[in-house]
């Protein structure tokens, strides 16, 4: 097989990935949050065991407690 023929292979590829990417990303954003999780919240006695500073609640848990802690 010739050189270009490996390149244009490697390239289709690399393309289809990136298309795959792209839609499951955009299908997943336009999913609807399930019935009944339109409201959760974190249980409160459970935050301050949780180490995970990526989840959104985590910075909402500890700007109330930092509030609290300066009056």
């Amino acid at each position: 097989m010739p050189k270009w023929a490996y390149i244009v292979i490697s390239v289709a590829i690399i393309l289809i990935l990136a298309v795959t990417f792209i839609v499951s990303f955009v299908l997943y954003r336009k999913t609807p949050v399930p019935k009944g999780c339109e409201e959760v919240q974190p249980d409160p006695n459970l935050c301050p065991s949780c180490s995970k500073e990526d989840c959104t609640w985590f910075e909402e848990y500890h700007k109330e407690n930092s509030k609290g802690d300066n009056k």
